[in-house]
């Protein structure tokens, strides 16, 4: 996987499309992946919590953050920020991400997706699990996985490299 963007598509993920969504519907495709997750045995716990932040009645962004447990000893902490197109029924998209995972008994990283210099400069830090190399990839932002499809290309990470 060194020098090659992992593809959630191959273990049955999404990649993120950015464009507006309903926020209503974004919750609730969000709370439907999760719940997959969980379902099938890739996610223990959710602490994931979608801080509203408003002008009275308005919406102006969302930050999605806090961390999932996930199997194998995995620990995913996420922040991703919305804005808000201003509507009484308030569409969202994205504009700052960053997924990251680790080991929890070790403490060895296995995948961060981060924003961190702006989505012009979306980029993905694959670790070797055997080595801890790190190795820093560009991220087309068309080819940035959804939430699930993070979690879901991490634990195949984990299970491929013996593991979990």
């Amino acid at each position: 996987m060194a020098g090659e963007l992992p593809s959630p598509e191959e273990v049955g993920g999404a990649v993120w499309r950015h464009e507006w969504h309903l926020y209503e519907d974004y919750k609730t495709v969000h709370h439907r992946y999760i719940t997959n997750l969980v379902n099938e045995g890739l996610v223990e716990q959710d602490r994931l919590t979608f801080h509203e932040y408003r002008t009275g009645r308005l919406l102006n962004r969302v930050n999605i953050a806090g961390r999932i447990r996930c199997g194998f000893g995995v620990t995913v902490d996420v922040d991703k920020w919305l804005e808000t197109d201003g509507a009484s029924v308030p569409s969202v998209r994205g504009y700052s991400y960053s997924y990251q995972a680790w080991l929890a008994s070790t403490g060895q990283e296995i995948l961060r997706y981060d924003s961190a210099h702006g989505l012009d400069q979306l980029h993905c830090h694959v670790f070797d699990l055997q080595t801890g190399r790190e190795t820093v990839l560009p991220c087309p932002l068309d080819s940035l996985p959804t939430l699930d499809g993070f979690a879901r290309l991490v634990m195949r990470r984990v299970r491929d490299a013996g593991l979990g």
